[in-house]
């Protein structure tokens, strides 16, 4: 199933579409890969296994899993058995309003399954098999078609996501319906701008709050402080950056945003717990 494997990271041939459909009946295990794809995983019949970072997930038929873009992941099959495996580009949501952002907030990965949520189940079963539908009739506007109804399933899972952990639930209903698109605008500047000298007076000034304000609504909406949030996004581009040997560890800091090599190198050691050097060593040695 993998065909362009480079240390870790995997370019999906997506062909000339922006999303990749495969009926997987192989009886082989995938050691710990990425790509900027968004992955879901379907078993059809038998179970399947499925790691990301360091939680592992065994998928029961007709379970649901959800891997987010750019997660280091593994895959284990059984001897016998089928699944349906769907990756599609993040570019699909970047040109969404709100969507590139919402994809941030989402966890490493997500797994659907009866105990979770029967009724999420239901809807995301029934969208993702709209999808398997419209890719496999091929028919007019089907990609169209497809595009929507990933973007419907994403929703249902962003939205379950924040019904599980309600932000700024000490509001008024409008009052919160402002606050989330606001920080979901900070979101998307972050996610275009985390390259530059991205500053807190900044950010704040985009969602129209002081800096004491925003840092605390921030938090509640992100998890994380800014500084962290914007940290992570730098690091997400920088791990895809060292997957390339001909760039320097100096030149891959200074175009992830980082002031310096030394604060990108104990960033990355806190966030990895290896130097990046020994990180791309280790995508190398796979």
């Amino acid at each position: 199933m993998i065909k362009d494997l480079d240390g870790m990271k995997e370019t999906i041939a997506y062909g000339s579409s922006l999303f990749r459909l495969m009926l997987n009946q192989e009886a082989e295990n995938y050691p710990p890969h990425w790509h900027t794809g968004i992955e879901i995983i379907m078993p059809l019949e038998n179970s399947y296994e499925a790691e990301v970072g360091n939680t592992r997930y065994s998928l029961a038929e007709n379970d649901l899993l959800f891997i987010n873009s750019g997660e280091i992941h593994s895959l284990k099959a059984p001897e016998t058995g089928c699944r349906l495996i769907f990756q599609v580009s993040p570019s699909v949501f970047y040109t969404t309003p709100g969507m590139g952002s919402s994809l941030l907030l989402l966890p490493e990965a997500i797994w659907v399954n009866p105990s979770v949520s029967p009724e999420l189940l239901a809807q995301t079963s029934a969208k993702f098999k709209e999808i398997v539908r419209e890719v496999q009739s091929n028919g007019l506007l089907s990609e169209a078609w497809v595009f929507a109804s990933v973007i419907q399933l994403v929703l249902l899972l962003v939205r379950h996501s924040f019904s599980r952990s309600p932000r700024f639930t000490n509001v008024s209903p409008t009052s919160r319906r402002e606050y989330m698109e606001k920080f979901t605008m900070v979101c998307q500047f972050i996610q275009t701008s985390f390259q530059e000298n991205l500053t807190l007076d900044q950010a704040a000034a985009v969602a129209g709050f002081s800096k004491y304000h925003f840092s605390r609504l921030f938090k509640e909406f992100t998890g994380s402080t800014f500084q962290e949030y914007l940290t992570r996004q730098r690091l997400r581009h920088a791990e895809e950056l060292l997957a390339d040997s001909s760039i320097s560890v100096t030149d891959i800091a200074m175009a992830s945003g980082f002031s310096s090599v030394s604060n990108f190198n104990r960033s990355f050691r806190m966030y990895n717990h290896c130097s990046p050097s020994q990180f791309r060593k280790k995508q190398q040695n796979v």
